[in-house]
């Protein structure tokens, strides 16, 4: 079953919004920002299995597995900067842009909340 959605998430606003400007690294916004419409769940699906990925020139990196295959550290980058986030500040941001793609696609909820469950047992807080 292939679920694509065609509204579109706003998920820069979602970081940005959510906490004061300052506190969110441009990094971070500018991933979020670059997801295509439509690509959402693919993302999630992608994060659920540890895999990082890239639109354009920014992209989310994951660190290695560690031994129990839980994984620490998210880089999130552009070219020649990035900024590494801890497990709990790439869960927080990532929560936040869910809440925000979940508000325009309800109906993707089953699919959303699944996956960001098999997201958190990757990235132990």
């Amino acid at each position: 079953m292939k679920i694509t959605s065609s509204r579109a998430i706003a998920p820069e606003r979602a970081v940005s919004n959510s906490t004061t400007s300052a506190n969110v690294p441009p990094m971070v916004r500018a991933f979020f920002g670059a997801i295509p419409q439509g690509d959402f769940l693919n993302l999630l699906r992608r994060f659920s299995q540890g895999i990082g990925c890239s639109y354009n020139v920014v992209y989310c990196a994951f660190s290695s597995a560690k031994e129990d295959g839980s994984l620490a550290g998210t880089t999130f980058g552009a070219l020649e900067e990035s900024t590494t986030l801890s497990n709990a500040d790439f869960l927080n941001y990532l929560e936040k842009v869910c809440a925000a793609y979940l508000s325009n696609n309800p109906e993707d909820s089953a699919v959303v909340n699944e996956r960001l469950k098999t997201i958190k047992l990757k990235f132990p807080v």
